[in-house]
């Protein structure tokens, strides 16, 4: 029994209606992880689009209300985000295929090398959050293969300090 794009977007935009925060979250988490897990990905790979110059960000369903997006992201080997916050929200990512390193950093103008707070290896099926709460930080594919990676953005969140 494949999870399609339409059956995430229906319960994630139900999760945004009917549950505070920290279940908003939780159960954000789980229905990404559901898909991911039983996804066709012919389903997500119609999206993907490579860039010679930096990753690619694609949002891949119209979103069922203003309390999320959902995008894919294409990585080729070498490419990185720049350190970043989401102070408007939150963050949930999912690799698709392939393998990215994410570090966190405690504040944005720090040297990326000398202040790393924690570095994460995220492989398929792994489900990774960010809020500016636990700091910023960057994202890069490190390997010598292309990524794939889903992201539900969360804008306009009531975060709370380490609540997730």
């Amino acid at each position: 029994n494949r999870q399609t794009l339409f059956w995430l977007n229906q319960n994630i935009a139900q999760v945004c209606r009917d549950y505070q925060h920290n279940d908003k979250v939780a159960l954000a988490r789980g229905y990404l992880a559901e898909y991911i897990n039983k996804a066709d990905p012919i389903e997500w790979s119609r999206w993907i689009q490579y860039r010679e110059d930096k990753y690619s960000k694609i949002q891949i369903v119209k979103p069922l209300s203003s309390a999320y997006s959902i995008y894919l992201l294409s990585w080729l080997p070498g490419q990185a985000s720049p350190i970043h916050g989401h102070p408007l929200g939150e963050c949930v990512m999912a690799i698709l295929q392939g393998s990215l390193v994410e570090t966190v950093y405690s504040s944005i103008k720090l040297k990326p090398l000398s202040y790393k707070k924690q570095i994460r290896i995220l492989t398929p099926g792994k489900i990774g959050y960010i809020d500016d709460s636990i700091g910023y930080h960057s994202i890069a594919n490190v390997y010598n293969i292309p990524c794939n990676s889903l992201h539900i953005y969360f804008p306009n969140s009531t975060v709370t300090k380490n609540n997730v």
